[in-house]
C-alpha cells in the first residue's frame, strides 16, 4: 500500500535546506544539454519571486521527508495583461515514490493554489514521452506550444 503523503506550502528556504537530492536525481533524469544546463538554482531569485508574491511552491513529504515538488510562477501574462497564468518550473516525485497518487495530488494542488491566487490558466512543461505527458490530456490539458531548443555556444 502506498504511504500516506501530505501536501502544503514550502518556502525557497525549505527547498534549499531539503531538496538537494531531490533537485539532483531531477536533474540527472530530465537534463538533456548537461553541458549547458548545469544544475545551478538560482536562489536569490527564487527568494526575490517568492517575496514578490509571484512564486508558488507546493512541497510532498512521506513521514516529514520531502519526497517532491512543484514550483510555478504566477502572474500577469506578458502579451495579455488581463489573464493571470501559472507556469509551472519544476515538478518531481522522487521514482520509489511515484506508484501512488503523489505526482497527481501535487499538480492537483497546484491548481487549486494557482486558481486562488487568481490564475485563470495553468501550464506544464513536460518532457516527450514521459508519464506526465501522458497524464496532461487524461487531465483536460492539450498541447500548448512545444519548445525546441538548440546549443550555440
Amino acid at each position: 500500500m502506498p504511504a500516506v503523503h501530505e501536501l502544503r506550502p514550502i518556502t525557497v528556504a525549505d527547498m534549499q535546506a531539503q531538496a538537494a537530492a531531490l533537485l539532483h536525481a531531477h536533474w540527472e533524469e530530465v537534463a538533456k544539454r548537461r553541458d549547458l544546463m548545469v544544475l545551478a538554482p538560482d536562489w536569490p531569485r527564487y527568494e526575490q519571486l517568492e517575496a514578490n508574491g509571484a512564486l508558488l511552491s507546493v512541497g510532498a513529504f512521506v513521514d516529514g521527508v520531502l519526497v517532491g515538488y512543484s514550483l510555478t510562477l504566477v502572474g500577469p501574462h506578458l502579451h495579455y495583461v488581463g489573464l493571470t497564468v501559472a507556469q509551472n518550473d519544476v515538478l518531481f516525485v522522487a521514482k520509489e515514490h511515484r506508484h501512488g497518487r503523489i505526482g497527481l495530488d501535487l499538480i492537483r494542488k497546484t491548481e487549486e493554489m494557482a486558481k486562488e491566487r487568481g490564475a485563470r490558466l495553468v501550464t506544464w512543461h513536460a518532457k516527450e514521452g514521459t508519464a506526465l505527458a501522458a497524464l496532461m490530456p487524461r487531465l483536460g490539458y492539450d498541447v500548448h506550444e512545444i519548445i525546441f531548443s538548440k546549443g550555440v555556444g
